[in-house]
This record gives C-alpha cells, structure tokens and sequence, in this order.
C-alpha cells in the first residue's frame, strides 16, 4: 500500500509569518518535520504541499535542498492542494502533517500506519476518546476517504482549510481504525504545535531542557520532563487553539514611534498585538511612521516580537491625504478584517468611514481628533476631555474607563512590588525625547532635597542632551544613577519609591506598578487628566511643567520621600484600578467585533 506523508507548509501564517522556517535548536521548524518523517518506516514517501505564492518559493527551495517532492497549489483551497499531491504521487494511505508540528514521533505514526493497514481503515479512533496525550498535528487517512470528501464537503470552508477535520460529517460510512497511544504519552494541558513565538520558546526550552540534538528529541523523555517540572507548560498555556470552524481574522496596526515621539505608544500596541494573536488567534500586522534620523528603534522592537511590520515613507505621511492614499494600498495588498489606529497625524476622518463603509472594523485608541467619530470602537481613559467632547454623529461603541487604558506588554504582569528600601528610590523619567528638557529641571531639584534620596533618571534614546544632564549631576554633586536604552522598564520602575514624571503613558504605567508619582504637564488638557489622577488618590499633579520651580518640585519630592505610609497609601491605591488589564480587555471587545462583522 503507497503511502505517504503529506506536509502543508506556507510563509504566510496568520499569527507567526514563515513560522515552518524559524529555527528549533538551530535547524528550521520544517526540518525538524521532515527530519523525523525519514525514521518512520511505514512511510514510502514525504511530500512537501505549498502554494504558488512567491513567499513560499522559499520552502521549494528548501524542499530542492533536501531532496524533498513539492507540490504547489492553490493558497485558499488546502484540500485541492492537498489532493493534488496525493493524486499525483497516486497514494493509497495519506499521512497528513501540519507544517507547525515539530514533535511528530516516529514509533508512533509507524504503529498508526502499521494498524491502518492491517485493518484496510479510512481513519483512526485514538482510544480513549478524550485522553489527553502530548500528540499533535498529524492525521492518518485513506485516498478513497479523502476523494469522497472532495466530492461531498468541498463546498465547506472549514473543509477546504483544515480537510481533514469533518470528514466523519461528510463521510459517514468510513472504516475506522482503533489506536491506543503509549501510556507514557499521557499528559493533560500540553501545546506541542507552533503557532506563536510563545510555543516556539517552549519547544526551544524542551530541547534545551533535555540536551538532545536537533530532530533527536525523545517524546516520552518530553512527557516525564513535563510531569516533574509543569510550570514549563506556563510558557505557552495562554495560547488559544483555533478550531476548524472559527473564523481567521487580519488586522492592521497603524502606530507611530521611535525618535522624538519615544516608543510608548508601539509598546501599547505591542502588548494589545500580542494578545490578539496568543489569545484570540488574530493575525497582526503592524504599520508605522518613517525611521527618523537612522533610528529603527520602533522597527526593531515590533520585529523582536515576530510582528511582520511595514514603514511608511516620508513622503506618504507628507499630508493626511497622502497617508490615506498609502493605507488604502495597504489594506487593499493585505485585505484586513480590521485596522487598529493609535496615531497623532493628519488622517482625515473621512477615509475611517470610506473603511468602515467596506466592512472593515475601525478601532482608536485614545484619540482625540474628529477620527473617533468615524470608529466602531474607542477606547479612553476617565479624563475630563472625553466627557467633554461632542459625540453627535458618533454610531460605534464608546469604551471610558480606568480598564480600557492600554500599556504596554510588561504591564500586563506588573512584577511584585519592591520591599522597603533604607534609602528611598527615586525616578526621575519624563519618556521620549523629552524636548522640554524637564529633567533638567528636576535633576536641579534634586540639590534642594533634604530628604535621604537614591536617584535614578532615565535617559530615552532620542534625548538630546545626556552628556549635559549627566554634567549637571557631577556639577552638583548628586550621586545620580542614570539609565540608557533599559532593556526591562517595567521592571526598573517597579523598584522605586517614588517617580517624576510628564502625564502622558508613562504616568499610567506608574500607576499599574503602585509606584506612586509627581506629574509634570505639557499643556492644559494633561494637567486636567494629572488631576484625574491624584483624585484618585495614585498620583500628585504639579500642574503645566513651565510654572513648577525647582523649589517648588524639591518641596514636593521631600514631602513624599519622608512620608512611607502616604506612599503605601498611593501605591495601594493604584493597584485597586487593576490598569494593566486593558489590553486583554480591548482585544476582547475588537475580537468580538470582528466575529460580529464576520458572521454578520
């Protein structure tokens, strides 16, 4: 009996883009597969299934390396690609493998095989049904079940993506084979496929874990790791498994950062990217503002969390036409379900209802402008200029709320608060280029403190001027720490004490930390907001940062730095808002819309 193991593998994954060549113990996610299909002894032939799309010229090419068939078909209709390999290589038992399934085990697809044959079956029972086993992404079946499937259930979408997944709907009459999986395979709550780079560091740290060679990793050596050591499973338990019948979506991220702007906002954006893609199993990607003086901070980030990402060009973000013109292009090429704006330019309202009006769900963050109006969605934080604004005209769903403010991914999981230092820690961080020069200002306050200090400023990449704030600490004598490009700021200001700040993202990342903070404004609108937030009792508003004197700041600083239970006082305040929640909560209410679209 011919047969042959059939892999479907393509670049363009919704969550992971060219997931089936990223690496697994120095080798790509693909050989791993194929790797282990070339010890199955049961197995006559390994076929390759991709499309004609030119990003996937890239597996044939990889295929022609290792001396691997490739088949290349339709992108959209898995099951006439699918067929065309079998029919093509006239097999008569078809091994179907997904091409993120890098655990596949030989011994057990063999004794799979070996039993379909014997019994001439069109199909396997794994026994019992409903045990939990560390098996993932492969599927024994016969040629003449799949033609018959073709014949009654090609006009089914879940059929023609997934083929195998209904096939007892649509074939009833099958002949099925019982397979009982080794005893030592067992395990509850495992992820073994590759959707997210969640499942791709867990894969990594197994092989790490174990020390095996690549493609050598033993499968109960995997179970017994897991059982003595479970909290492994955490890496990728969030993940959420698509099933056949659910609907994939696509969304644009239109954000800006980087340069003078910083990168608060592309962090935001990350955190709620990331949990549509891990949780809600929505594709993203991410389109942003030019490099600005060689600076690919904000490109470089999004990419270290496998985000595909897009830069426009300085002359398609010249006026708010021309950015509409070039997003148009982009959401034609791309054809997303929807596009989530956390933006400050000129696109004109206009061109969010001309989307909309397409069917395309249109989503802003904490905008202002006259966007918002065009919406489905919006989402703000509890500050007076929202309740102030006109809504007339507006038809989505408005979203105003200390649980709608969105941060970014460190935020989600604030780490635990710091124990109580001799000498209180203070932060002094006012974010991005910091073009005001405020912590030159509050460096100068720092002579006039009484209070026993340790000090600690951060300096953004685009700052213009760290050798003259650094010159001033040595000028007055301060035993200042200063931080440049930090790795993990979450972690760094959920150390301190207490924090200066500019009201802007910074402020509320303070307050999803506990850590209790002394706001600098840059226009009349933020001191309003600041003072939103000491109402709250998390925050102290100094009001439009030009009429706050070094005095004045140094007054302020001493009175918070001598008064620890005020400080708890704040920080415990802070964290009954439960602020870190807001990108699990928008994605929940974007991924409803867009199944609401969808389905509608």
């Amino acid at each position: 009996m011919n047969t042959v193991a059939i892999i479907q593998a393509r670049m363009d994954s919704t969550r992971l883009p060219g997931k089936v060549l990223k690496m697994i113990s120095g080798r790509p996610l693909l050989w791993h597969i194929v790797h282990r299909l070339q010890q199955c002894q049961q197995l006559d032939n390994i076929i390759i299934a991709t499309t004609t799309k030119g990003a996937d010229d890239a597996i044939a090419e990889f295929a022609a390396a290792h001396n691997i068939a490739v088949v290349r078909g339709s992108e959209r209709n898995v099951l006439d690609r699918f067929l065309q390999a079998a029919r093509q290589y006239d097999a008569e038992l078809i091994l179907r493998v997904c091409g993120d399934s890098p655990l596949i085990d030989p011994t057990t697809i063999d004794q799979c095989l070996a039993t379909m044959k014997r019994s001439d079956a069109d199909l396997w029972q794994p026994e019992p049904r409903g045990n939990a086993t560390i098996h993932e992404g492969f599927t024994p079946i016969s040629r003449r079940a799949l033609e018959a499937l073709a014949r009654r259930g090609a006009h089914d979408p879940a059929v023609v993506e997934h083929v195998t997944a209904k096939v007892r709907d649509y074939v009833p009459d099958l002949k099925i084979a019982p397979f009982r999986f080794d005893a030592r395979h067992t395990i509850e709550g495992s992820r073994t496929s590759v959707d997210t780079p969640a499942d791709l560091s867990f894969i990594n740290t197994l092989y790490q874990r174990l020390g095996a060679a690549a493609g050598e990793i033993d499968i109960s050596a995997v179970v017994a790791l897991l059982k003595s050591d479970p909290a492994l499973l955490e890496i990728n338990a969030h993940v959420h498994q698509k099933t056949a019948n659910e609907a994939t979506h696509k969304v644009l991220i239109r954000c800006d950062g980087g340069g003078t702007l910083g990168l608060g906002h592309v962090m935001r954006c990350l955190a709620l990217a990331s949990v549509l893609r891990d949780h809600f199993s929505v594709g993203i990607r991410f389109v942003v503002n030019p490099p600005a003086s060689h600076d690919h901070s904000a490109i470089e980030l999004i990419e270290r969390y496998h985000f595909p990402v897009e830069p426009l060009s300085a002359a398609q973000i010249t006026s708010g036409a021309d950015e509409a013109l070039a997003l148009s292009a982009l959401i034609q090429r791309h054809a997303p379900d929807g596009v989530i704006f956390d933006i400050r330019t000129d696109l004109p309202a206009q061109s969010l209802r001309q989307w909309r009006e397409q069917g395309i769900t249109t989503v802003c963050i904490d905008d202002p402008s006259e966007r918002r109006l065009a919406c489905d969605l919006v989402f703000f934080p509890p500050v007076p200029r929202v309740r102030e604004m006109t809504w007339e005209g507006f038809s989505g769903s408005r979203h105003i709320g200390w649980q709608w403010i969105l941060l970014g991914p460190s935020f989600t999981s604030p780490p635990s608060p710091p124990a109580p230092h001799e000498r209180p820690r203070l932060l002094i961080m006012m974010g991005g280029a910091d073009p005001a020069r405020i912590t030159l200002k509050a460096i100068k306050s720092l002579a006039r403190v009484h209070a026993p200090v340790e000090p600690h400023v951060v300096l953004g990449r685009a700052c213009g001027f760290q050798e003259e704030a650094m010159a001033l600490a040595r000028e007055l004598a301060l035993p200042c720490q200063f931080h440049t490009d930090v790795i993990n700021i979450a972690q760094l200001m959920a150390s301190m004490d207490l924090a200066i700040a500019t009201y802007g993202v910074t402020a509320y990342e303070l307050a999803a930390l506990g850590v209790p903070s002394l706001l600098l404004c840059h226009t009349p609108a933020h001191t309003r907001a600041g003072q939103q937030l000491e109402q709250q009792g998390i925050a102290r508003s100094l009001g439009f940062h030009e009429a706050v004197t070094p005095a004045t700041l140094a007054t302020q600083m001493d009175e918070l730095l001598i008064n620890s239970a005020l400080r708890e006082t704040m920080s415990n305040n802070a964290r009954t808002l439960h602020i870190g929640n807001g990108a699990h909560n928008i994605a929940r209410e974007i991924k409803s819309a867009l199944s609401r679209q969808s389905s509608g």
